[in-house]
């Protein structure tokens, strides 16, 4: 997409510096750094971080997962912005067990700043919500 026509029209002069399969970086400063929930991201900062689905469906009745998720989110996560003040996290995710990340998150209504946005999902027989959480 950094490379097509249309980006190219429509931030002219930004073109990518670093191309790597889980870092991209452009001449104007921008960047994204992909990783998966537990990964070191010691060295990393942003302004923004989006979380897609921290746990696998496959996951949600194993507790060591979804702690590891939680430990990684306030532990690692959190610490990662450049100026908390102003910076955000965003939290795409369905809505698992009562307490996977989003649903921890609710009940301990961690940052004053957060607001979720639930959307009912027909895709589970059981009814389960998608949750996008914002902090900012």
């Amino acid at each position: 997409m950094l490379t097509s026509a249309i980006y190219n029209r429509i931030f002219p002069g930004t073109v990518l510096e670093k191309k790597a399969q889980d870092h991209l970086k452009t001449t104007r400063g921008g960047a994204q750094y992909a990783t998966s929930v537990g990964s070191d991201i010691t060295g990393f900062r942003a302004n923004e971080i989006i979380i897609d689905d921290p746990i696998q469906p496959k996951d949600a009745p194993v507790e060591r997962v979804k702690a590891a998720a939680q430990n990684w989110f306030y532990s690692s996560v959190l610490t990662r912005f450049v100026d908390p003040s102003k910076d955000v996290v965003i939290l795409v995710t369905h809505r698992l067990a009562p307490n996977d990340l989003s649903g921890v998150l609710e009940q301990r209504k961690r940052c004053s700043q957060a607001t979720a946005l639930r959307l009912r999902s027909g895709m589970y027989a059981h009814g389960s919500n998608s949750s996008i959480w914002l902090w900012g």
